[in-house]
């Protein structure tokens, strides 16, 4: 499939990444950008892309839940929620980064509902690699997350690596 990429874990799976129908200007080249540009191609040199998802416990679920009745408090610890989480994920680029792949360049991590990784049916995709409910996220029929304070994505090294807007 065009515009996709395979990512082999316990099985194969092929995740669409969707081209950007707007060129942008890249080192002086029109270019319409899609995440499988950050991978080698199929039948190519082996290639990585992490996934990861990073969400709150039950302990701050529980405690968010208590101030329902407080809207100050309560936005403002689903707040703090929603930090904690975006830092956990930053940590966990950095180590995948720093000690898996041994990367110097920083890569992205774009999360599924990124313009770059727009269409949210990819969180089913990547539930069959990394089972969310495993660390206590669960996914409604259409693919949203719970708890809110979630975040599920990938992880790219290449070093020309940028976000941008597919749709």
């Amino acid at each position: 499939m065009e515009d996709s990429i395979l990512i082999k874990g316990g099985k194969e799976i092929i995740l669409p990444t969707p081209r950007q129908s707007n060129p942008m200007i890249m080192n002086g080249e029109k270019v319409c950008l899609s995440l499988c540009d950050f991978v080698a191609p199929k039948g190519g040199k082996e290639d990585f892309v992490g996934i990861f998802a990073v969400s709150i416990n039950e302990e701050i679920r529980e405690e968010i839940s208590l101030f329902k009745e407080d809207n100050y408090k309560f936005l403002l610890l689903r707040t703090l929620a929603n930090g904690l989480v975006e830092s956990g994920a930053e940590w966990l680029h950095k180590k995948i980064r720093e000690e898996l792949w041994r990367f110097p360049a920083k890569g992205i991590r774009p999360a599924v509902g990124y313009p770059c990784l727009p269409h949210q049916e990819a969180i089913f995709t990547l539930d069959e690699l990394l089972p969310l409910h495993e660390i206590g996220i669960g996914l409604t029929e259409i693919g949203a997350m719970f708890p809110q304070s979630s975040i599920c994505g990938l992880i790219f090294s290449h070093r020309n690596a940028i976000y941008f807007n597919a749709k």
